[in-house]
């Protein structure tokens, strides 16, 4: 029994999702926490155009304790072209060869 209630908008520029769940109420009741990662409710030809734009500072669950909350929203932006950076070729690092001692021979 999933007691998180999951709610995804999907608009033109952005798409919200929103996790809610009631209060525990009882303390026979379990105690849960949402762990699941949210990118996997959105579709996935929409992964890479995403950026997190505002996410929830409370961990979402049902406990009524600090830093815990009962709902939380996520809201990603949808960029209209990913913009490629272009980038510099890595140059390879050379580095010298430790040489092992010699040892000073007598005769």
């Amino acid at each position: 029994m999933n007691i998180f209630k999951e709610k995804v908008e999907i608009s033109e520029d952005k798409v919200v999702i929103e996790v809610t769940c009631e209060h525990r109420t009882h303390t026979k009741e379990p105690k849960r926490i949402y762990k699941k990662d949210v990118k996997s409710l959105i579709p996935q030809e929409l992964h890479s155009l995403l950026h997190l734009k505002q996410s929830p500072s409370s961990v979402v669950s049902n406990m009524s304790i600090d830093n815990h909350t009962n709902s939380g929203i996520w809201i990603y932006e949808i960029q209209k072209s990913q913009q490629v950076k272009p980038t510099r070729p890595t140059r390879k690092k050379t580095s010298t060869r430790r040489r092992p001692r010699q040892s000073k021979k007598t005769s």
